[in-house]
């Protein structure tokens, strides 16, 4: 059974700030670092994650004062927390059940990276890619039917 470790290639490298770093400055680090999410740290620790998709609804109200939000009020704190040496499967489905866009991954307390949606659906096509077919039953285009 593989582990996150040995699939270092499907998780990104970790990008953290703080929780009193301003809306601006959190999109201005997504941008430069090309990432949808920020961990959100405290004395190192991980508290939070803030998301392009918090950002954007925070946008969507213009007549909040955006200019004087903090990361702190905006960032969800209930977000998926996962130890290195997981299996990537139960991360998986560990986002899965919870509903989870990202899983921070930690060493202890320490932020190691993160594993998205994202790049669960990039694994995925590339074992669809690579893989037997038979390991995932073949082609079933023939058995699908409209049902909307």
């Amino acid at each position: 059974m593989f582990s996150l470790r040995t699939l270092v290639d499907h998780i990104r490298q970790p990008v953290c700030m703080g929780r009193k770093q301003t809306l601006e400055e959190a999109l201005s680090t997504m941008r430069a670092h090309d990432v949808d999410h920020v961990v959100v740290v405290e004395r190192g620790n991980p508290v939070g994650v803030l998301s392009r998709h918090e950002l954007t609804i925070v946008d969507a109200f213009s007549d909040l004062p955006a200019d004087g939000l903090t990361v702190e009020d905006v960032m969800s704190t209930a977000f998926y927390r996962t130890p290195s040496h997981t299996a990537l499967a139960d991360v998986v489905r560990g986002m899965a059940d919870e509903r989870a866009s990202v899983a921070v991954i930690v060493d202890g307390s320490a932020v190691m990276g993160v594993f998205t949606a994202a790049d669960g659906l990039r694994l995925f096509a590339k074992l669809l890619e690579e893989g037997p077919r038979r390991r995932f039953g073949g082609s079933r285009t023939a058995e699908l039917a409209a049902v909307c």
